[in-house]
């Protein structure tokens, strides 16, 4: 992750109202307050128009506004409500989601809020509303032995979860602005190593992070499948991301505050989609060096820095 803050928020439509999806475990005659609203978001712009749905409809940006879906009991339920709205679609995603607990990459402290669909902050700390998560996954159309970069990797929970889908030929690299997060998504990856059963099930791609400004990756090293950036892209850095990606690769990115998934089709041919409207802080510009010449960040290639590779967690079978 390379911001102070980052919203991670679809705005709600304000047309035909919606009630959010209730938790199918609430107890009768339980009170249900709504979750404070989000000190990160702005209020909303006008919604994108049918082409988005009603799933457009996430994390609280009005006061005593509640998320998209129930808060669940636990990391189960929570996937059974964003199945139910209609965030997650497709099996492959579901699988991801129920394999890697959302709590795990909380402090203990917080752990309470890991079920709701809010953004989490403390710190560089960040994780984003479980809807967003859940479209990101959707729109990138992952297969098994693709190549993946996650620019803002921050705790590493997103990595996991793409990292299950690409098995033991898969590529799965973050680039992170800030070192305490990188050391605290090594730890959270070693935890759901020693600890995880996922491993009966999928061949696991593990992540691999380093540090650096996203706007700062080498030249040379190689283009990718797939590309996440999980921080606002503006117009200006929009060619940067996309020359990212390998012919038929798939890239999406926040892009003037709506989610955006862009496939390269040819060289120089490229497929717009618009997914909803969100609210992410910006990209960190980079601060370059005393030299003036910016620090390049290595990804891949025999000048990456120690460490940084696609290792493999191979499965139990």
């Amino acid at each position: 992750m390379f911001t102070a803050a980052e919203g991670g928020a679809a705005h709600p439509g304000r047309g035909r109202s919606r009630t959010p999806p209730r938790s199918r475990r609430s107890q009768p005659g339980r009170s249900e307050r709504a979750d404070p609203p989000s000190l990160e978001v702005e209020p909303p712009p006008p919604p994108l128009g049918p082409a988005c749905g009603e799933r457009a409809y996430c994390l609280s940006v009005i006061l005593n506004m509640g998320g998209a879906v129930s808060a669940g009991e636990d990391n189960d339920e929570l996937i059974d409500n964003l199945k139910e709205a209609q965030y997650i679609r497709t099996e492959l995603v579901e699988q991801a989601f129920r394999a890697v607990d959302r709590a795990d990459y909380y402090l203990e402290e917080f752990k309470e809020n890991a079920y709701k669909d809010l953004a989490w902050k403390h710190g560089n700390i960040h994780l984003s509303a479980p809807c967003i998560y859940s479209e990101v996954m959707e729109a990138l159309d992952l297969q098994p032995g693709l190549s993946f970069l996650n620019l803002g990797s921050g705790t590493g929970y997103l990595s996991s979860m793409v990292g299950l889908i690409l098995g033991p030929f898969g590529v799965n690299h973050g680039v992170e602005l800030h070192s305490d997060v990188i050391e605290y998504a090594k730890q959270k990856l070693d935890f759901f190593i020693r600890t995880s059963d996922s491993f009966d099930k999928f061949d696991f791609c593990e992540p691999s992070f380093v540090i650096g400004n996203c706007l700062e990756i080498s030249p040379d090293c190689s283009q990718y499948d797939r590309v996440y950036c999980g921080a606002g892209v503006q117009k200006e850095h929009e060619e940067y991301m996309k020359n990212l990606l390998k012919v038929g690769g798939i890239l999406v990115m926040p892009l003037e505050e709506k989610l955006t998934k862009i496939t390269r089709t040819g060289p120089s041919a490229w497929e717009t989609k618009k997914i909803l409207a969100v609210s992410f802080a910006p990209l960190i510009q980079p601060c370059h060096s005393e030299s003036g010449k910016p620090r390049l960040v290595h990804t891949s290639g025999s000048s990456q820095p120690p460490g940084l590779g696609s290792h493999r967690h191979p499965g139990h079978h």
